[in-house]
């Protein structure tokens, strides 16, 4: 596996185009002390969760990307912190999983993400390469080949209890073929050789997110130059916070 830390001094984004560099698919949960505090206290995070699923469940909505979900099902997010930004409303449900996150350096997104039973997440490179992202299952109703997650080349399981760390720039995919929900916690930790681009890198992604919402509730922007999209991309960034 590739050294976490590599020789690019700025972090990749969708906007630069197809993912290239040669970085890992998955990262050792070992190198990180905060991966062993978020998993010993699993069982209070994961009471948090069901509680928080029990009030908050209605409230949930599809994720915005029809494309990359398939199935009979859906896949719903639950956002308590997205990219710097925090939910009040939400995180207010789990006080114990807020204050365990906010104290490690880097710590940027946090989210509620529930496949629902016979749904799947198509293969797709995500945002940016400046962060390590996490999954911590609470259910997960089988094993592979009928659920799972794929980066790259390599399909592993989740586990409950146990984090799963990856990098969200290469190719992944995620599927849920059974009859039962699969649940679990997604996070984002800023890499430590990016923590001083931080708020740059927090603005980015929200920009780059807020335009792919704008294209699916106006079709239209899908079409224009990549120059276009792309002014129009930094002119959201320029108002944010």
């Amino acid at each position: 596996m590739p050294e976490l830390n590599s020789t690019y001094s700025y972090p990749w984004f969708s906007y630069h185009g197809k993912y290239k560099r040669n970085t890992s698919k998955y990262y050792d949960t070992n190198s990180f002390k905060w991966a062993k505090t978020i998993e010993d206290n699993y069982t209070k995070i994961k009471v948090e969760i069901e509680n928080f699923i029990t009030i908050k469940d209605k409230d949930l909505d599809p994720y915005f990307n029809v494309d990359l979900v398939k199935g009979e099902n859906k896949w719903r997010i639950g956002g308590f912190y997205f990219w710097g930004e925090r939910f009040e409303d939400n995180c207010k449900h789990v006080p114990t999983l807020e204050r365990i996150l906010t104290t490690i350096p880097g710590f940027v997104s946090a989210g509620l993400s529930i496949l629902e039973p016979n749904t799947s997440i198509e293969l797709h490179n995500g945002d940016t390469d400046a962060s390590i992202r996490g999954h911590l299952p609470f259910k997960v109703p089988a094993q592979l080949p009928d659920c799972g997650f794929e980066v790259g080349d390599i399909q592993k399981n989740w586990n409950e209890g146990e984090l799963l760390l990856f990098n969200d720039a290469q190719l992944h995919r995620a599927w849920n073929y059974t009859n039962e929900k699969r649940y679990l916690l997604i996070f984002d930790i800023i890499k430590p050789e990016y923590l001083n681009q931080k708020g740059d890198v927090c603005k980015n992604a929200q920009s780059l997110i807020e335009l792919q919402r704008l294209e699916y509730k106006y079709p239209i922007l899908k079409s224009l130059p990549g120059s276009v999209r792309g002014f129009i991309r930094r002119r959201i960034k320029s108002k944010l916070n």
